[in-house]
């Protein structure tokens, strides 16, 4: 079972993605976090990212961090998520930080 993706969260992805709050390390991600100064993202390894979302919510559903690490990839699949989420909610808008 794939871990959900919050509409919350993907907003949140998309404004550190937004801010320049993510950056390529080699193959891998640092993404801006708010208990550490970064996170380090894999998205070939498991689990993704150390921080307090993905081990206290039992990775059932997938953090910011990993979100905006593959949003900076390029990954198509959230990009078209992202997208629909952003033409049928306007509080997801001003959360991505577009209005």
């Amino acid at each position: 079972m794939q871990p959900a993706i919050e509409p919350g969260r993907l907003a949140r992805a998309f404004r550190l993605v937004k801010l320049g709050l993510v950056e390529r390390d080699g193959e891998d991600y640092r993404v801006a976090g708010n208990e550490e100064k970064s996170y380090p993202v894999s998205l070939t390894t498991d689990p993704q990212c150390y921080c307090g979302d993905s081990w206290h919510r039992g990775r059932r559903v997938v953090c910011k961090h990993v979100l905006a690490a593959r949003l900076l990839a390029g990954d198509v699949g959230l990009l078209i998520q992202f997208g629909e989420h952003l033409a049928r909610d306007e509080r997801f808008a001003r959360e991505a930080g577009l209005r």
